[in-house]
């Protein structure tokens, strides 16, 4: 018992250090609580090639905006805004970042890499070139590379700067090797005192700079960015495959070019139009209201698992604090943006994170009342309870990590904070919640009935002796009667979602037209306000935003034109004196793009998780495992199949819309029914283990059920707690508020279907196995019938089979055939 003390001590030294580092740690607040910058980019078309500027396309925006999106990623910033605004122009909205001239200079710059033979330049092996190459350095000791033109007439010797008309012919009449579009990855390398960039190139170009490099055997090769030659070394080598681009870098310098390389290089050049600082959205009151319901909704669960679980439950509701300071901590040190959304869904992971322990508990219980010490309750309890913990746990990571690599912006940023979320409530429950179970014993706690609550299971009866007397409900028999109400649920809500058209996609789908107007004196109204005079006006789908200092009003209207625009100046006329500044058209904050990738990345991630369940659920081996793996699939497409239903039932009654916050959700929903459900196999697979001679699957798939009906009930109900209490106090927007409807109705889904539908589906599939078997077998009986040959009578005893014996032998009894017996061991068939 002496190491968990030791433990203790060391969760508190933890414990301290986070909450240092919750004081000391900067917080990245989003555009909605403390605003940020906005970027207005224009396409330089003009300046392309004439044979390009006629193949010039508006739709190759998007590809810029792709490109955009991932530079801005290497920021770090969380859930930015990239849009397209009219033909030529993108918007960018970074939350809580104040770098103005970083960003411009990330942003802008084209990154067009190309690597070019200077065929015309001075060299041990050229020494009758016109030009010869000077390398000067500025007053930051960035290498320059310029040339002298010693072929000159006029001017021999004239130096030839870059950005001259003389410095690009030069480059463009070098022969072009490879390009960025060559490229497969870049890598900072020597990040200590001379930092480079090694390039990776794909297998093509590396053969082609391969070739180069052996025919340009000390020559120049020019390594250009954006016409600006940024090195220009001498060939050493030949056959090299791996160029490193050496210029003298800063960390940060090497690093950025990394990242630009990374991203791509622009089709078009990009100029700065405007920079504007935008105001907060919702403000300090909004983020001291969530906050209020955040602490209440902590409270209520803190209450429930004390009143619940008793002494166990004040245990839960310091892992519970632990968790929640362990979490800030790390969301702060990962640069996690504090968007009121992101708040919301922490706030409501508060409410899974007690699941863990809500398992734990229910494990050690049982094993109190079968008489086991504390300590013996608690090592056996946790050894049952580990397999589900992890699991479910590792499903959600393996999820977390594929939205990761395969989403973009707000998709990668979810990713992000549920996987350190469930890493952190990982380590409360198994760590924390365990060291304080053993701190209990070493203080000499007995496992007294009235304070660990051992007479409370709701899905099992306890006899006075806390014996098992008897399972309470019948799920397994009565799943017929809930698959006809799944099913009416799901038929009402494709009525609505794809007959009535109920699911509205909001302006962050739907795109629309932005109208920009200034003041010369700061605005006095709220965003609330004025989106009230565009809804006033007969705009449905609206979106406003302050900036500098709310003289600006920036105003998104989905489906306007420029005949609307009279009749959206006129609506804003109570805000006093406006000067339009600019009006056009706008693509779609959450672009097609993304969502496509969101769908990928959550398809992905759903085949993921179903491969790890039948791998980790194949009790028989093989194949067996899929049946767990294609019915928790069929249960998560039958929860979204509600949850989309019934936010088109809202939509079509309410007029509610959907919005980027309506994907969180449904993401939130696939890992927590995927959770949930994990949970439940796990018994059904413990109980398939040691099952007792006779017992179907019906039976055992209704024990299991009925053993973790408590965890399931009490997870969900601690989730609800507190969506309750964002409900009613932290419901700052209607988007928000929709969120936490279609959340509550998600949780109590997800827990609906893994009790009643996907532990019913694998009863289900193994009756239709065993059907199949059986006609499979009557139809071979059947057919061995039929082919016997009609010459051979069937004998009617084994009296009338003996054979004749020769005179005075005494006869003798047929011995009986022995039955067949195969060399492999008979194995008990399992469901």
């Amino acid at each position: 018992m002496q190491k968990h003390f030791v433990y203790l001590g060391m969760i508190i030294v933890l414990a301290a250090l986070a909450v240092w580092g919750l004081y000391k740690l900067p917080t990245r607040q989003g555009l909605d609580v403390k605003g940020g910058i906005r970027m207005t980019l224009r396409a330089e078309v003009e300046k392309l090639p004439p044979e390009e500027q006629q193949r010039w396309d508006p739709s190759r925006l998007n590809l810029v905006a792709d490109i955009l999106q991932k530079r801005i990623d290497s920021l770090g910033v969380v859930e930015p805004g990239v849009f397209k605004r009219g033909d030529r122009e993108i918007v960018i909205e970074l939350p809580g970042y104040t770098n103005e001239q970083e960003a411009r200079e990330l942003l802008s710059v084209t990154a067009r890499l190309e690597f070019r033979y200077l065929k015309d330049v001075k060299s041990e092996k050229n020494p009758n070139a016109r030009y010869e190459i000077v390398i000067e350095k500025d007053e930051r000791g960035e290498e320059i590379v310029r040339f002298r033109d010693m072929g000159d007439p006029k001017e021999p010797g004239k130096l030839i700067k870059e950005g001259t008309p003389e410095y690009l012919q030069i480059i463009q009449n070098s022969p072009l090797i490879i390009t960025g579009d060559d490229l497969r990855g870049a890598e900072v390398v020597s990040q200590t005192f001379n930092p480079e960039v090694a390039l990776l190139l794909k297998p093509e170009a590396a053969e082609k700079f391969a070739r180069a490099t052996s025919l340009y055997l000390k020559e120049h090769i020019a390594i250009v960015l954006d016409d600006r030659i940024i090195s220009a070394p001498v060939v050493e080598s030949a056959n090299l495959r791996e160029p490193v681009i050496r210029g003298n870098f800063t960390l940060k310098e090497a690093t950025r070019l990394r990242d630009l390389l990374r991203a791509g290089a622009l089709p078009v050049s990009l100029r700065v139009e405007t920079v504007n600082r935008i105001e907060p959205i919702l403000g300090a009151r909004a983020w001291e209201r969530i906050i209020q319901a955040g602490v209440i909704g902590t409270i209520l669960v803190a209450a429930f698992m004390m009143i619940y679980y008793l002494l166990p439950g004040v245990l839960a509701v310091i892992a519970l604090g632990l968790y929640i300071v362990f979490s800030i901590t790390a969301f702060k040190s990962v640069g996690v943006t504090f968007s009121l959304p992101a708040i919301a869904g922490f706030i409501l992971s508060i409410g899974m994170a007690v699941d863990a322990n809500i398992l734990i508990f229910e494990r050690v219980k049982e094993e109190l009342r079968l008489g086991k010490t504390l300590l013996a309750a608690i090592d056996a309890g946790f050894k049952r309870a580990f397999p589900a913990i992890f699991d479910s746990n590792l499903s959600t990571i393996i999820t977390c990590l594929i939205l990761y690599n395969y989403g973009t912006g707000p998709v990668q940023g979810f990713a992000t904070t549920l996987a350190l979320g469930v890493l952190i409530s990982f380590f409360t429950a198994i760590t924390c919640t365990r060291t304080l179970l053993y701190t209990l014993v070493g203080l000499g706690v007995h496992p007294d009935v009235k304070w660990f609550g051992l007479r409370r299971q709701i899905g099992v009866t306890i006899g006075e002796g806390l014996e098992r007397v008897s399972d309470r409900f019948d799920f397994v028999g009565r799943r017929r009667l809930f698959y006809g109400l799944s099913g009416a649920l799901i038929a009402i809500g494709l009525v609505f979602w794809l007959g009535l058209g109920g699911l509205k996609p909001g302006i962050d789908f739907a795109g629309g037209s932005e109208l920009v107007v200034e003041s010369r004196q700061p605005i006095r109204a709220s965003l609330n306000e004025v989106v009230a005079l565009m809804r006033k006006a007969g705009f449905e789908k609206v979106g406003a935003q302050f900036a500098e200092g709310n003289r600006q009003l920036i105003v998104h209207v989905a489906e306007a034109s420029d005949t609307d625009k009279p009749r959206l100046l006129s609506a804003l006329q109570p805000l006093g004196e406006l000067k339009e500044v600019s009006f056009a058209s706008i693509s779609p904050r959450i672009r097609a793009e993304i969502v496509q990738r969101a769908y990928t990345a959550v398809f992905l991630s759903l085949i993921a998780i179903m491969l790890y369940i039948a791998i980790r659920f194949s009790i028989e081996g093989g194949w067996s495992g899929f049946k767990f793996g294609i019915a928790a699939m069929l249960a998560l497409a039958h929860d979204v199949l509600i949850v989309v239903g019934s936010s088109a039932m809202l939509g079509y009654l309410l007029g509610w819309e959907v919005n980027s916050l309506f994907l969180t959700a449904l993401l939130t929903l696939v890992g927590f029914s995927v959770h949930d459900t994990i949970v439940v196999y796990d018994r059904i697979r413990e109980n398939l283990r040691y099952r007792a001679k006779g017992e179907t699957l019906e039976i055992i798939v209704n024990r299991s059920l009925n053993q973790t009906l408590a965890r399931s009930i009490n997870t969900s109900l601690t989730l609800v707690l507190v969506l309750i209490a964002l409900m009613l106090w932290g419901a700052v927007t209607h988007d928000l508020r929709h969120f936490y409807v279609a959340m509550t109705i998600g949780a109590i889904v997800g827990t609906y279907s893994s009790i009643y539908i996907a532990s019913q589906l694998i009863v289900d599939w193994e009756a239709f196995r065993a059907r199949t078997r059986a006609r499979q077998e009557s139809a071979l009986r059947a057919t061995a019938t039929s082919t016997k040959p009609a010459s051979q009578p069937k004998p009617s005893s084994s009296v009338d089979q003996q054979q004749p014996v020769a005179a005075g032998t005494a006869p003798t009894e047929p011995k009986p055939k022995k039955p067949h017996r195969s060399n492999k061991p008979k194995r008990k068939r399992r469901y």
